[in-house]
């Protein structure tokens, strides 16, 4: 037998051998490269979050936030509300800045909700009964005009603006023996 022949008879064999791979191994491997692609896409998926900033505690509206009011958390959330909260990048940005709403313990901050610096603000009491205060459904966060009315009942009565869009910081309802008092 000639090396040539010996030769064709190995590309025969070769050739023959290739036929004969089984069928099963083939969608085995398929299988193998698929589940892995497939649990590649998955694991990549899995850590889209992004940081944005969050309230530590409880902070009322008109608090001017310091630097323990916020924590980064990551979250995951569609590109349009991504849009309105504040990325956790800016945290000592929103620093010394005024709330203009509450936001609850670990609520999420809009930038909505931030306000500029406090300029020349101060806080002031004014007593009222419930029945002027809306009737008890008086806020938070809320705004207001303050009004007061002189010489009442006279007839140089007269009612001014003494506050444009006051800001409500807080309320207080007390309760005496008798029944409600001032809110």
């Amino acid at each position: 037998m000639s090396a040539v022949t010996r030769l064709l008879r190995g590309r025969r064999t070769g050739a023959a051998r290739a036929r004969r791979i089984d069928s099963r191994l083939v969608v085995g491997i398929l299988l193998v490269v698929v589940s892995t692609a497939g649990g590649l896409m998955l694991f990549s998926a899995a850590d889209h979050t992004v940081p944005v900033l969050a309230a530590s505690r409880d902070l009322p509206a008109g608090h001017v936030v310091a630097a323990g009011d916020i924590h980064v958390t990551r979250v995951r959330v569609d590109d349009g509300t991504l849009r309105g909260l504040v990325r956790g990048a800016r945290g000592q940005t929103i620093v010394g800045r005024v709330l203009l709403a509450p936001i609850t313990g670990d609520g999420l901050i809009a930038a909505s909700a931030i306000g500029r610096e406090r300029l020349n603000q101060r806080e002031l009491t004014v007593p009222i009964t419930s029945e002027h205060a809306l009737g008890g459904s008086l806020r938070v966060g809320d705004r207001v005009d303050v009004l007061a009315t002189f010489a009442k009942g006279g007839k140089d009565a007269r009612t001014l603006t003494v506050a444009h869009q006051a800001q409500v910081i807080d309320t207080v309802h007390t309760k005496g023996i008798l029944g409600e008092g001032s809110g």
